[in-house]
């Protein structure tokens, strides 16, 4: 139950997420003497917090949005995921500051006038970027971006105002590895990063599109839940065209029959995608730039209608792999050195 409290009812917390490693966490904390009376990821985050602050977050394995309110020093300190994964949004009035996990939940409040960022809108509109920034495509809400965080002393700020900081940095170290020393790291990672997004006491499934990054997720998926020697069965969603051209239905069926899932086809209209642009805008909260929004939504309209509540997703390969066309001019330039 939310807002959750500790013993002491020093500490509130409202959380939106998941901590996959949180039995790792609840076992190391129970080692320093931390008591729990919960078996939830929530009070596990709750307790780390006040047992080690703002140092908490690197050891959180997650997607995750949460506040903490202080209630003896009246501080409410907010953090976001590594990535962004679930989103917070901000606003300040002459009342005070608030935030929300929709942009919709923060239009009516006072002094909100929910008028159009100009600057952000001719972004989207002139390169089809967004969310490069901590401002939002509506005047004075903005974002606490992923990875970063924010201290709000109500004892002292008197305009209550956000001042963000990066707890996760940016850039990335330097490593020395051969490439099949990295190929051998980047597995074991994904691998160990599925078995902990398989905790869950609901049904878990996949989207399957075919690429290389959900194909692999599926089976791994498979692997850990003995589908092919006759355990559970990884439940599949995809996405299929009648246009050949934009198909990849074989790819779908070759990893369905290799993983031994039990697979749901879905057909996405095109026609439909502008009768429900006004719907999938509202949940959306601000434009999307690409039909590949409806063909998710769609996507996840089967998951929910075949009974399955948690699905994992390949997001983020190609940019990092390098996956995209853009990419392989540095990989034949490299080639030819």
């Amino acid at each position: 139950m939310q807002p959750m409290g500790d013993a002491s009812r020093r500490y509130r917390l409202v959380f939106n997420g998941e901590i996959y490693n949180y039995i790792e966490l609840r076992e190391e904390m129970r080692a320093k003497g931390e008591v729990f009376v919960s078996e939830s990821d929530s009070e596990v985050l709750l307790r780390a917090y006040i047992l080690w602050g703002e140092d908490a977050l690197p050891r959180l394995r997650g997607m995750f949005a949460f506040l903490i309110w202080d209630d003896r020093d009246k501080k409410l300190f907010a953090a976001r995921d590594r990535y962004g994964i679930k989103p917070l949004y901000m606003v300040t009035t002459p009342r005070g500051a608030a935030f929300g996990s929709e942009i919709k939940q923060l239009l009516g409040l006072p002094s909100v006038s929910g008028r159009m960022n100009v600057a952000r809108v001719h972004d989207f509109l002139a390169s089809g970027i967004s969310d490069h920034t901590s401002e939002t495509m509506f005047e004075g809400i903005t974002q606490l971006r992923g990875g970063e965080c924010v201290t709000i002393d109500a004892s002292r700020d008197a305009a209550l105002e956000p001042r963000p900081r990066r707890w996760y940095p940016a850039t990335a170290g330097e490593i020395s590895l051969s490439e099949d020393e990295a190929a051998a790291r980047f597995r074991d990672l994904l691998t160990e990063s599925v078995r902990l997004h398989l905790r869950s006491d609901v049904p878990v499934g996949s989207c399957l599109s075919g690429g290389l990054d959900s194909s692999s997720i599926v089976c791994l998926m498979s692997g850990m839940m003995g589908s092919e020697a006759g355990g559970a069965k990884v439940n599949t969603v995809s996405a299929c065209y009648a246009e050949k051209s934009v198909d990849e239905k074989p790819f779908m069926d070759a990893v369905v029959a290799h993983a031994h899932t039990e697979p749901h086809y879905i057909f996405p209209n095109a026609d439909e995608v502008f009768q429900r642009a006004s719907d999938i805008t509202w949940h959306q909260d601000e434009p999307f730039g690409s039909s590949s929004i409806f063909a998710q939504w769609c996507v996840f309209e089967e998951a929910k209608r075949v009974g399955v509540k948690v699905m994992l997703d390949g997001q983020g390969a190609d940019e990092q792999l390098a996956g995209y066309h853009g990419g392989f001019s540095y990989y034949m330039a490299d080639l030819t050195r």
